[in-house]
């Protein structure tokens, strides 16, 4: 049976502060290179309740966690919502999108409609996600 995703996340994160491992050494000793070690060590940072997602639905991978990072640092927001609210919304719209091959792409759609807004190329997916968070907003 394979490990969940947040217990692989979990692990990167341990070996880092609670051994002080480099991410060198982590990289060496999982067999992995550094930008995997970089990505999953910025994994294990999302909220609980992204984690708590992430058990819960394993059709979510780490495609979709990159995506989620990229909102990590999104413009002026953060004064109307927070960014593990952000992180939150997204997940949910992509939940109750999928329907088994979404491979990140409404993620990483609604995370480009969140930070960029409305662009002639988003998805429907993005597209009514935006329409959701600008509703939340008013």
């Amino acid at each position: 049976m394979p490990v969940p995703l947040p217990d692989v996340w979990a692990e990167y994160k341990r070996l880092k502060e609670n051994e002080g491992w480099l991410g060198t050494q982590i990289a060496k000793a999982k067999g992995k290179n550094e930008g995997i070690v970089t990505m999953r060590l910025k994994y294990a940072a999302f909220p609980e309740k992204v984690i708590d997602l992430f058990f819960k639905h394993n059709f979510l991978g780490e495609t979709h966690a990159y995506e989620l990072t990229k909102v990590l640092n999104f413009k002026d927001m953060d004064l109307w919502l927070t960014r593990d609210q952000a992180l939150t919304e997204i997940l949910d719209d992509v939940l109750k999108t999928h329907r088994g091959g979404s491979e990140g792409k409404a993620t990483a759609a609604f995370a480009a409609a969140l930070t960029e807004g409305y662009s002639p190329r988003a998805s429907a997916s993005a597209i009514a996600g935006w329409s959701r968070f600008k509703r939340l907003m008013r």
